[in-house]
């Protein structure tokens, strides 16, 4: 038996799909062990895990590469839309630079 059930009230599309389900029930069950303990090999096994969930992008309307306007200065921004007309925007920060054991 899964270790969730659907939420009653809550849209089903709210819920994550039956692989990354998987992968969190994965984690769930998995002792917890502080990040120090973590081997590069368990790491490296848990990246792949959620690589293997992405999906080829669809089909996409535009991507625009533009300026925003910052405290320090103009900041470079790739805008993906996957249709015309008004969007909910999703701010992704990429942090770069993060290492095991390093």
């Amino acid at each position: 038996m899964p270790a969730w059930m659907p939420v009653p009230g809550v849209p089903l599309m709210a819920q994550p799909d039956s692989e990354a389900r998987a992968l969190l029930d994965r984690w769930a069950a998995s002792p917890a062990r502080p990040a120090g303990m973590l081997t590069a090999e368990d790491v490296c096994r848990d990246d792949l895990a959620v690589l293997d969930l992405q999906r080829a992008p669809g089909e996409l309307y535009s991507v625009e590469d533009v300026e925003a306007p910052g405290p320090a200065g103009a900041m470079k921004v790739r805008l993906y839309r996957p249709h015309p007309g008004r969007l909910h925007p999703v701010l992704f920060l990429h942090g770069g630079g993060f290492v095991i054991g390093g």
